[in-house]
């Protein structure tokens, strides 16, 4: 959605947030955006086969952390077995 930063920045103005908490909030929407995964996101798919069901085993990305003293992001991953129903098109 557009113009997030800015409708999160007028909320914290009309809400006499203090300058930290702004440079908190401007930090972590440029980390998100550029962190190139989302939370909950799948990375990697298997298909299985499970007593006539089809699973999946899939590698989703289960945490986002920023290390200061390199400038990375890192990417936590977790192996997580979803069902056809659980995988969202889109």
């Amino acid at each position: 959605m557009k113009f997030t930063l800015l409708k999160k920045m007028i909320s914290l103005i009309a809400n006499r947030a203090t300058k930290k908490e702004m440079y908190l909030e401007i930090g972590a929407y440029f980390i998100k955006k550029g962190a190139n995964y989302q939370i909950g996101e799948i990375i990697y798919k298997k298909q299985l086969q499970h007593h006539s069901k089809r699973i999946s085993r899939a590698k989703v990305v289960s945490g986002l952390s920023f290390d200061f003293d390199t400038n990375k992001i890192y990417v936590r991953k977790g192996n997580k077995i979803v069902s056809p129903e659980d995988i969202v098109k889109g």
